[in-house]
């Protein structure tokens, strides 16, 4: 699934100076990361105006993986809309824009890739692993094969991270 957010600011990530070692503190909270080089980055904010945007490809391998890991750790079972927000919210957001930023966000091709036999397989696949019965992997299923289109996915994703607009 493609994902457009449009924001008005942004994180830029530029090298940390040659003579700051980042705390621990720097690191839990996210404002500094490693690069690929084995050096340091620091998280610096950016002000973009009304024409900046993240991309965003949201797989379904980790939306169903999402689904499966909350009903593991949470015993809650999400639909894929809710998956993709956590997705979102937990793993591309921090690294790009703040919540308060985000001016609008398109999604495209927000249905379900896997049919109700695959999805029912994949998630048969974990019921010892992770203690699924008939009920829960019924559940799972239902709520993955939830009908939404990248509408949906657009008014649920507006209304989570409270968007203007949002229905």
């Amino acid at each position: 699934m493609r994902i457009t957010i449009h924001h008005h600011k942004h994180y830029d990530w530029e090298p940390l100076p040659p003579d700051v070692e980042p705390t621990q503190a720097d690191i839990s909270a996210g404002r500094v990361k490693p690069a690929q080089s084995g050096k340091w980055l620091m998280r610096v904010t950016k002000s973009t105006g009304d024409g900046e945007h993240t991309a965003a490809m949201v797989g379904e391998n980790d939306i169903i993986h999402t689904i499966l890991r909350v009903m593991r750790h949470d015993r809650i079972v999400l639909t894929r809309k809710e998956a993709v927000a956590r997705i979102l919210g937990g793993a591309v957001l921090p690294h790009h824009t703040h919540r308060s930023w985000l001016r609008d966000i398109e999604v495209h091709d927000g249905t379900p890739e896997m049919s109700e036999s695959e999805i029912r397989a994949f998630f048969d696949r974990y019921r010892e692993a992770i203690d699924l019965d008939d009920d829960d992997v019924n559940a799972l299923v239902a709520a993955y094969l939830e009908p939404a289109t990248a509408e949906h996915h657009v008014e649920h994703l507006k209304r989570h991270f409270k968007i203007k607009g949002a229905v």
